[in-house]
């Protein structure tokens, strides 16, 4: 009888290992697939467009935004900034999301608002960067560009991307 009783008890344990074990894999699984939140990623464009005057410098990218998480992220904003030009005193803000990446004259042009990106999805948008008198005139070279968002549920200002910005095709039409 005594054998019989341990038989059943280390069955027992058996049992609610697995069935713990079980609930554990289920929940996890579940919080990963439907309430995980996820990371912006973005990665370097491949184009730009640029307006350059001695007052002004005006950037348009092409960025591409992908949510890496089940939950959606709520873009709030946006600046690009030169991080290793000493003349570059303030950062590029998001002035647009325009229509196209080539400016013309029958574009159509939004204002900066926040937008969503759903959970496990990419966004193509647009994003127009400026800065009156921001200290720094690009000129035939390469530069080092650092992207910065805001999202939702975070505090401050995260990195999106840095990249090489290569300028040698800004045409300057005063030279």
């Amino acid at each position: 009888m005594a054998a019989a009783d341990q038989n059943a008890t280390s069955s027992l344990s058996a049992a609610s290992i697995v069935s713990v074990s079980a609930l554990v894999f289920t929940v996890a699984s579940f919080w990963w697939i439907n309430a995980r939140q996820g990371r912006l990623e973005s990665w370097e464009p491949h184009s730009f467009a640029a307006i350059v005057h001695s007052s002004m410098v005006r950037l348009r990218f092409p960025l591409v935004l992908h949510n890496t998480g089940a939950k959606p992220i709520v873009v709030q904003d946006f600046r690009l900034s030169f991080p290793d030009e000493p003349a570059s005193h303030l950062p590029l803000l998001w002035t647009s999301s325009p229509s196209r990446l080539q400016p013309g004259p029958d574009e159509e042009s939004e204002l900066p608002a926040g937008f969503v990106v759903a959970g496990r999805e990419a966004q193509q948008r647009f994003i127009e960067f400026e800065a009156p008198f921001s200290g720094l005139i690009p000129e035939a070279r390469d530069y080092k560009v650092r992207i910065q968002v805001r999202v939702g549920h975070r505090k401050g200002w995260r990195t999106l991307l840095t990249f090489t910005l290569r300028t040698t095709n800004i045409i300057h039409p005063d030279q």
